[in-house]
């Protein structure tokens, strides 16, 4: 049953119908206003006035809390939990986007991204500059408790021209269990507060 406008005098009895409709008129309208859509199956879009529709992306978090690593040992950045059941067919998955800077010390600074119990990739950076880092990560189920990712990661000096920039592609795939909450997050790893430090990471939900 959809939402249908309804109009009711003074002292009205409703009838079992009308009572069901009011109900949900109700639960429509909570919808609308906490924002929620079930993505559960594919929603689309159109595309401009032209034939083709796409799928829905949403921001599922966004960090803008500047944190730094706490002298030595791993130490947790930025992290989100994707609930359980969020990639609960082939084709959903995540894009993490992140960045962050590396203080201007020749202490060691290696910066891991994490995706449940499986460490995607652990790179040293660049000592004795103030740097710049970027990862972006890709993530989509391929088939139950398995997913397919490609990740790059890049850094740079402040301001210094494009030859100095690195950047790394890799194709990788985890087995992570899809029907329980799976950890995002990003960690540093160094000798003095801060030789490492997030500074953003946004989350998307791909539909």
């Amino acid at each position: 049953m959809a939402y249908s406008f309804q109009t009711f005098s003074i002292n009205q009895v409703l009838t079992a119908a009308q009572m069901n409709q009011v109900e949900v008129n109700i639960r429509d309208h909570q919808h609308s206003v906490a924002g929620i859509v079930d993505l559960a199956t594919s929603t689309f879009v159109d595309m401009g006035t032209g034939a083709g529709n796409a799928t829905l992306v949403g921001v599922a978090s966004v960090n803008t809390t500047a944190v730094g690593n706490v002298g030595a040992g791993d130490d947790d950045l930025m992290t989100y939990s994707l609930p359980a059941n969020s990639l609960s067919v082939n084709g959903k998955g995540l894009r993490v986007l992140a960045w962050g800077t590396t203080a201007n010390n020749a202490n060691a600074k290696i910066l891991s991204f994490k995706f449940g119990a499986v460490t995607v990739f652990q790179r040293t950076l660049t000592a004795s500059q103030l740097g710049y880092w970027h990862a972006e990560i890709l993530i989509f189920r391929s088939g139950a408790n398995a997913q397919k990712l490609f990740w790059i990661l890049s850094e740079s000096a402040f301001n210094t021209i494009a030859a100095n920039k690195q950047a790394e592609e890799v194709d990788a795939g985890t087995s992570e269990t899809d029907t329980s909450a799976i950890t995002v997050k990003f960690t540093g790893q160094g000798t003095a507060n801060n030789d490492i430090t997030q500074e953003v990471m946004l989350v998307e939900f791909l539909n």
